[in-house]
């Protein structure tokens, strides 16, 4: 997902599985704002955090958990088995740089139709809408 570092919400154009995700509107692609940074007098510096939240909805995911893999501009930024509860992740911005790419993996998806629903799709990592803190 492309999320831009200016902006302190959005709603995702689209959501996969186990593929990149590209989130944004066309005004946060063509109107990108800097990241807000402050310089304090002790040299800190304070950079937006992407507050990343994701789930996955495989009904048998605690007995058999989901491996996941979130990276933040090429870097890995979490690896680990996901169960029913929620991935939080607070993914400060690169100081400097307009957007994020955020690119996700897991190992398996999750067709609801095989469990008697009439929904045809493989599901896979769901991801909230993103919020910039």
């Amino acid at each position: 997902m492309l999320v831009p570092a200016g902006q302190t919400s959005g709603v995702p154009r689209a959501i996969v599985g186990a593929a990149m995700v590209r989130i944004g509107t066309v005004t946060d692609v063509i109107g990108a704002v800097q990241p807000e940074a402050s310089w304090p007098e002790n040299s800190t510096v304070t950079v937006p955090l992407l507050k990343f939240v994701a789930w996955i909805d495989h009904p048998d995911a605690d007995a058999k958990p989901v491996h996941a893999r979130v990276w933040a501009d090429s870097k890995l930024v979490y690896e680990g088995d996901l169960r029913r509860a929620p991935l939080m992740l607070d993914i400060p911005a690169t100081p400097g740089k307009t957007h994020m790419l955020i690119e996700t993996a897991i190992d398996r998806t999750w067709r609801p139709s095989e469990s008697g629903r009439r929904d045809n799709r493989d599901l896979g990592l769901s991801i909230r809408d993103w919020v910039w803190q």
